[in-house]
């Protein structure tokens, strides 16, 4: 099921027993359709924005506008260059590097928290059709796709954004935060996601449970907001 909506009024809460329009555009019929992963929920939110975007070889989805740089404290650089990815992100120390033994991405890194269960972070990279954010659509339009995307999947009831979507000037940028209820609890979930011009998809996820989010809100976008493709 595809949502389309691209107005300025966009709903921002779906549920799984909504009934949801069709796109007029039939080449993304066959790109959103469901998937099933025994992945980590990290994983399935970046396997969204793959679906969404349109994946090529890989079948595996965001600080915050116009801000100035500034590293959260306590944290330390990350740096990650391999082959024709590159980029970096200010980690807070209390997280700490996880393996996962099944690869789904070009590539794929994952952090845990060390002192509170459920709150992580992941940056995957993927290979994608357009070498542009803005080739395929406003943030309005990309979240509508992605959370009807994500709605869709099993155990999800609810799907609501938190914030308007929207762009980041500098790294051309969007910028999504939701929260997901469903059979595992609420997550408050937030992305940043680039597209560069070699038509790589990175994306960023970082959650945790929505009891948590209070806490961790000012970390947790701190440490979106240093989040940069080289």
């Amino acid at each position: 099921i595809v949502l389309s909506v691209f107005s300025p009024d966009l709903v921002y809460s779906w549920s799984s027993s909504s009934s949801l329009p069709s796109s007029s555009d039939s080449s993304w019929d066959s790109t959103l359709s469901s998937r099933r992963s025994l992945l980590t929920n990290t994983a399935k939110v970046a396997t969204a924005w793959t679906v969404v975007l349109g994946q090529s070889s890989f079948r595996p989805l965001p600080a915050y506008a116009d801000d100035e740089e500034t590293e959260p404290s306590g944290s330390s650089l990350y740096t990650r260059q391999q082959q024709q990815l590159s980029y970096q992100i200010n980690l807070p120390n209390s997280i700490k590097e996880t393996s996962k033994p099944v690869k789904t991405h070009l590539d794929e890194v994952n952090f845990v928290s060390e002192s509170v269960k459920g709150y992580q972070y992941g940056i995957t990279v993927d290979p994608v059709r357009i070498s542009s954010l803005k080739e395929f659509g406003t943030p309005e339009e990309v979240a509508a796709r992605v959370v009807t995307a994500e709605v869709n999947r099993d155990g999800v009831f609810e799907v609501t954004l938190l914030e308007d979507p929207y762009a980041v000037s500098k790294g051309d940028a969007y910028i999504l935060e939701y929260l997901s209820d469903g059979k595992r609890g609420k997550k408050v979930y937030l992305n940043k996601i680039f597209v560069s011009s070699n038509k790589l998809l990175y994306v960023l996820t970082a959650q945790c449970k929505q009891d948590d989010y209070s806490a961790l809100k000012q970390e947790m976008k701190s440490t979106v907001d240093s989040f940069q493709v080289l």
